[in-house]
């Protein structure tokens, strides 16, 4: 009956228990957070000098971003230089654009002038054909009211 009681306390080769298989996984976790956290604190102060310049340093200068400089392939530049024509042209139509848009800006300016003056005259006119018209009807009316000529006695 020994024998019985030694195999159930120790597993066979090979098999091991789920609670070995657990207390491997935990020691595996913590070692690795400790590593880390020992890392972490190891370079504490270098994460530290990074923020306090970098809030620092805009405040006193602030710089453009650098971009990395990349060597340009002969496509790329043809390809560059066929974007700085294209911008030219469109520029140089987006002036010829406005000095258009300025050329019928000043036409309609002039042309409402020379539409109030159309107006002022035709008004004017429309005053005297109305003074005319009231002095034909009251000369008109004048004559009605006059007693007529008596016309010589006819032979």
């Amino acid at each position: 009956m020994g024998d019985t009681s030694r195999e159930t306390q120790f597993p066979k080769n090979g098999e091991r228990s789920r609670s070995g298989r657990l207390v491997t996984v935990v020691v595996l976790l913590l070692s690795v957070v400790g590593i880390g956290a020992a890392v972490f604190w190891a370079n504490y102060d270098q994460f530290s000098e990074t923020s306090r310049t970098a809030t620092a340093q805009p405040a006193a200068q602030p710089q453009a971003p650098s971009f990395p400089r990349v060597e340009a392939s002969d496509d790329t530049m043809q390809a560059l230089n066929a974007l700085q024509q294209s911008l030219k042209g469109l520029q140089a139509s987006e002036q010829h654009m406005a000095d258009q848009l300025e050329v019928i800006q000043r036409q309609l300016a002039s042309e409402q002038g020379q539409r109030k003056l159309l107006s002022e005259q035709v008004g004017a006119l429309s005053g005297r054909v109305d003074g005319l018209s009231t002095s034909a009807t009251s000369a008109t009316t004048g004559t009605a009211s006059q007693s007529p000529k008596k016309k010589p006695a006819s032979r």
